[in-house]
């Protein structure tokens, strides 16, 4: 007998009924493995975690789309089976429990962020609880956040300014000398005498732009030189945090729209998918409901046939009580026949002998007397 045949009948009880299944899966909040963690908080955890061989968060492997979501639900469901959760659960319902996290993380984290007119709650004190609120699982899912993958931008991008690298502390101390010098420049007075000497007017000129003492040979020392790279360097650096800081923007900006437009798809494609199960439906349900009317219309026709039948019985019946009839008539024709023709046979032999004795000479009487009595007629009424 095939495993699936002996299956089914172990699926029976002994009175042809199938069994019901008994606690098919456990529900998300109470499937809880031996120490307390629910099988919903197992699948945050799984998002915010990072799979072996692997170099990206799983919350960025499922947003990004470069890897088959079936794939990464069913790496989800063999976690949750090794944690200690139902395991009759199905890669279905992970792939669902998965999106709908994903989706209220999504909608938790543009809280604030001035999209879908969020930005006025981001100023207010209780923006923490109004994220778990839509959320409950946002403080698991939060480094994600922080830890994103590079984007093309970054990794095409040329290398930053060397001022970015960490504090050299003979520039942090060449950068106090000359602030040092600055703040003494500016508490001795100016004189802006015509006759005041070229040279000293040219240092002092030196000093303030380019923030670096003058030497007595007329040139610039090592050290002027060094903290006017410093100077240069600081400079550097803020237009590059600038910069930085724009690029941040665009590409924050960038990815929430992707993120919104990738929510969009997602959306459209369950409701296209629910419009569809919907069409099933009404095509079952009118398919059942034809199935219904062919039914009663058998009915019907059967009723009509057997009513038919019975009209074709009593119609034969009739006929044949029509037939024996004509059949009695018949009889009783053949009987009236022969009375008649015994009857002529009579009439025939009297009137013979009549004749013979008239012919004789006798008279009607005589004859009559002679003869008998004529027969009785058989038309008396």
């Amino acid at each position: 007998m095939p495993a699936t045949r002996q299956k089914e009948e172990g699926d029976q009880t002994p009175n042809g009924t199938q069994k019901r299944p008994r606690n098919a899966n456990k529900q998300w909040a109470t499937d809880i493995d031996d120490n307390g963690v629910s099988a919903e908080r197992h699948v945050a955890i799984w998002l915010a975690s990072t799979s072996q061989n692997e170099r990206l968060t799983n919350y960025h492997r499922w947003t990004i789309g470069h890897e088959k979501k079936d794939y990464l639900a069913d790496q989800c469901h063999q976690y949750l089976i090794e944690k200690g959760c139902d395991s009759r659960r199905q890669v279905k319902g992970v792939f669902l429990k998965i999106n709908h996290i994903v989706d209220t993380f999504n909608r938790a984290s543009m809280l604030g962020s001035g999209i879908n007119g969020n930005a006025e709650e981001a100023e207010g004190s209780n923006l923490a609880s109004q994220r778990n609120n839509i959320c409950p699982l946002y403080e698991i899912l939060a480094p994600v956040l922080v830890n994103r993958p590079p984007t093309a931008e970054h990794s095409s991008s040329p290398s930053l300014h060397r001022s970015l690298d960490p504090p050299n502390p003979e520039r942090a101390a060449s950068r106090a000398r000359v602030q040092r010098q600055n703040e003494s420049l500016e508490d001795e007075p100016f004189n802006d005498d015509d006759d005041a000497d070229e040279d000293d007017r040219g240092a002092m000129n030196v000093d303030i732009r380019d923030n670096g003492p003058r030497g007595q040979d007329g040139h610039f020392s090592d050290d002027a030189d060094l903290e006017m790279d410093d100077v240069t360097a600081v400079n550097d650096r803020g237009n590059e945090l600038a910069r930085q800081k724009e690029r941040n923007d665009e590409r924050r900006h960038i990815e929430k729209l992707v993120m919104l437009r990738r929510h969009h798809v997602n959306l459209m494609k369950y409701k296209r998918e629910k419009l569809g199960f919907a069409h099933r439906k009404m095509d079952l349900q009118e398919r059942n409901t034809r199935a219904k009317e062919r039914k009663v219309e058998l009915m019907d026709y059967k009723a009509k046939t057997k009513e038919l039948i019975v009209k074709l019985e009593e119609r034969n019946t009739k006929a044949k009580e029509r037939i024996a009839e004509s059949q009695e008539r018949r009889v009783k024709a053949k009987e009236r026949i022969l009375e008649i023709q015994i009857y002529q046979a009579k009439m025939r032999r009297w009137y013979n002998q009549m004749d013979l004795f008239i012919k004789s000479g006798k008279n009607w009487e005589e004859a009559s007397a002679l003869t008998g009595p004529e027969p009785d007629s058989i038309f008396n009424i």
